[in-house]
């Protein structure tokens, strides 16, 4: 781990103190005043104790948009310099001098009525070692074409209860980032959250609350579904297209990349040369159907191996990384592209 807290002076017993909402937010956007509006339209349980704004990097509004629902959802704004999400939550996190109940959320988002007090009701008398998530909707102005669905990444085709078998298998096990509860003292123990994934990560990588929730499970941790906890995930109409989902399969690439290297390195174990060129030879041969396949129209075959080729640079460019700095990773989005250009087939 990157983490250098002091975590056990701030772990405090299993019963919760109450409950706290944690937003960590890249600035002050419309979407975070209508979550922000969405929540104080819910049933607000007296267990509430704060909601915590963390705004990272340069300051662009949260406070001021914060400041409107400070009384009815006590609001606890927070600004740490650094524009990495993983490193916001872990300041607020290993600030708290008791256990929470935490709800994590994004500022994209709007709940259901209910959530607050389903998820409070779901944890009544569980101590440690238990994680809830709850069922995420997403909503846009638009529909993405039938061939971007197979390749949609979880946050833009959501979970739900009744295909939950199916997504849960995607999304290896983990609920969504932006609806799930857990113990402040649970994340606490096990290290907070790594900075080298997620949204202001020098590697570009993916998936700090999935990396979490890997840990979670090889702990031992108990899943726990909330039925009543729904959420809606707005999604902007230009996200459905070739070039971001390919760039978001990139991102992921780079998140197994970082994880596997850094589970070798644990190990003290690494894949051979003769692994990383087939990889190589893998990616190449992606590449070539996927350029093939657009001379010809075909947009679903060349999304297929469009996204492979991503992914499968990401992983290379994310096992490079491994524990060095990454600095040089946060590359242009001409690297994980094709060598042929994509905007003709969102046309």
């Amino acid at each position: 781990m990157t983490l250098d807290h002091e975590q056990s002076s701030n772990i405090a017993n299993p019963d919760p103190a109450g409950l706290s909402i944690a937003i960590a937010t890249g600035g002050g956007s419309e979407g975070l005043a209508a979550t922000l509006e969405s929540l104080a339209d819910c049933t607000i349980p007296e267990q509430l104790l704060s909601t915590a704004i963390i705004e990272n990097g340069p300051p662009k509004g949260a406070e001021q948009i914060a400041e409107r629902f400070k009384s009815n959802l006590k609001i606890e704004y927070i600004h740490t310099p650094e524009p990495n999400k993983s490193a916001a939550l872990n300041h607020w996190l290993f600030s708290l001098k008791d256990n929470r109940f935490v709800f994590f959320t994004d500022d994209d988002m709007v709940f259901s009525p209910g959530i607050l007090t389903a998820y409070l009701q779901a944890a009544l008398g569980e101590k440690l070692g238990v994680v809830f998530g709850g069922e995420v909707k997403t909503r846009s102005d638009v529909e993405p074409a039938k061939e971007l669905l197979p390749h949609l990444p979880s946050s833009m085709y959501g979970l739900s209860d009744n295909s939950s078998a199916d997504n849960l298998r995607r999304m290896g096990g983990n609920f969504l980032g932006n609806n799930w509860a857990a113990f402040s003292d649970d994340v606490r123990r096990l290290g907070g959250f790594d900075a080298r994934f997620g949204p202001g990560s020098k590697t570009r990588a993916s998936g700090q609350e999935s990396q979490m929730m890997k840990r979670m499970r090889a702990a031992g941790f108990d899943f726990r579904f909330v039925a009543d906890a729904v959420a809606w995930h707005k999604v902007e109409a230009e996200r459905y297209c070739a070039e971001f989902v390919i760039d978001r399969w990139y991102r992921a690439g780079i998140e197994s990349g970082v994880a596997n290297r850094i589970a070798c390195e644990k190990n003290d174990s690494a894949k051979s040369d003769v692994s990383i060129l087939r990889r190589r030879t893998r990616i190449q041969a992606h590449q070539a159907i996927a350029t093939g396949a657009r001379l010809v129209g075909r947009r679903d075959r060349y999304l297929r191996h469009a996204v492979s080729a991503a992914y499968g640079k990401g992983f290379l460019v994310g096992w490079g990384a491994g524990e060095q700095d990454g600095r040089e990773l946060n590359l242009p989005y001409e690297s994980c592209r094709t060598s042929t250009s994509m905007n003709d087939l969102d046309s």
